[in-house]
C-alpha cells in the first residue's frame, strides 16, 4: 500500500473510532506529502470533542448527583417530616371536633398536642438541614455521630453516651449515611415515645469483621402490638429495617413494655450474600 492509501485508512479508521466514541483518536503521522496542515487540523479537531466529550460528560455527572441529592431529600422528608405532618393534620381535626362540643379542658388538651406536634416538626426539620448542610461523609461516622448524639441531647434534655469500641471505622459514604439515618430514627423514637433518662449508642466490631451500632434506652420500651401493628412508632422501625436491608444488614429490636428498647444494626462491609453467613457464625 503506498503512502497515499495508508493515509486515508489512518484518516478512514480515526473517523471511524469517532463515531464510536473514542475521542482520543488521533492521526498519526506518516512520511505522506498531505495538504497543508491537514493532520494537524485533524488532530485539533479530535482534541475539542475529546474536551466537548469530557465537559459533557462531567456535566452529566453533576446532574446525576443532583438529582441524587433531590431523591434522598424527598426520602427523608417521606420518612420522617411527612409523618409528623399528617399526624398534625389529624390533630387538627380532631380539635375541630372538639371546638364544636364547646368543652375547653379538651380544647386545651388538644393544642398542647398539636404545639408538641409542631415541635417535634421544627425539630426533624432543623434536623434535616443540617445533615445535608453537612455530609456524614466530610468527617466520618463517629464525629457525626457525637454531633447528632449532642444535638439531641440539648433537644431533648436527654443524656447520651457514645462508646465506640471499633476503632477508627473506614465506611463507604453509603453505609455511613445509611448507619446515621438509623442512629438517627432510633433516637427519634426515643424522644417521641420512650420517656428515657439515658440514651446510649455502642460501636463493637467481632473477630469476622462484624460491625455491631447498638442503640439503647431505658424507656417505656415497645410492646409486641407496636411492631407489628400501625402508627409512626411501627412506621419509623419499618424504615430502620429497610436502612439497614439497604447496605446488606440486619436489624434487631429487643425490647419488653417497661424495659426500654434495644436496636441492634448488624453489617459487614462486603458482598450482601456473605451478610447472613457471617451473622449467622456470630450468633452460634
Amino acid at each position: 500500500m503506498d503512502l497515499t492509501k495508508q493515509t486515508l485508512a489512518n484518516v478512514h479508521e480515526w473517523a471511524s473510532r469517532i463515531r464510536q466514541g473514542d475521542f482520543s483518536a488521533r492521526l498519526p503521522a506518516t512520511e505522506c506529502a498531505t495538504p497543508a496542515g491537514l493532520a494537524d487540523d485533524i488532530n485539533r479537531l479530535a482534541e475539542w470533542l475529546e474536551s466537548l466529550a469530557l465537559e459533557r460528560e462531567l456535566e452529566l455527572k453533576r446532574q446525576q448527583e443532583r438529582l441524587e441529592e433531590r431523591v434522598q431529600l424527598a426520602n427523608e422528608l417521606h420518612d420522617s417530616l411527612a409523618q409528623t405532618l399528617a399526624g398534625l393534620k389529624f390533630q387538627v381535626r380532631v380539635l375541630d371536633d372538639t371546638l364544636r362540643q364547646d368543652n375547653e379542658l379538651a380544647i386545651w388538651h388538644e393544642m398542647e398536642r398539636i404545639e408538641h406536634s409542631l415541635d417535634e416538626a421544627n425539630i426533624e426539620l432543623r434536623e434535616l438541614i443540617a445533615d445535608f448542610r453537612a455530609p456524614v461523609t466530610a468527617h466520618g461516622l463517629v464525629p457525626a455521630l457525637r454531633k447528632l448524639l449532642s444535638r439531641f441531647r440539648k433537644e431533648s434534655g436527654t443524656e447520651t453516651v457514645l462508646q465506640n469500641q471499633s476503632g477508627e471505622l473506614v465506611l463507604d459514604g453509603e453505609a455511613e449515611v445509611q448507619i446515621l439515618r438509623i442512629v438517627r430514627e432510633a433516637l427519634n423514637n426515643a424522644r417521641k415515645h420512650s420517656q428515657a433518662n439515658m440514651v446510649r449508642v455502642l460501636l463493637s466490631q467481632g473477630p469476622h469483621g462484624l460491625l455491631r451500632v447498638m442503640i439503647e434506652d431505658d424507656g417505656a420500651g415497645i410492646s409486641p402490638q407496636v411492631d407489628d401493628g400501625a402508627g409512626d412508632q411501627h412506621f419509623g422501625l419499618a424504615i430502620m429495617r429497610e436502612r439497614a436491608a439497604s447496605i446488606g444488614g440486619n436489624l434487631y429490636i429487643e425490647s419488653e413494655p417497661g424495659e426500654g428498647t434495644r436496636v441492634v444494626l448488624e453489617w459487614v462491609p462486603q458482598a450482601e450474600e456473605q451478610v447472613a453467613e457471617i451473622v449467622e457464625a456470630e450468633h452460634r
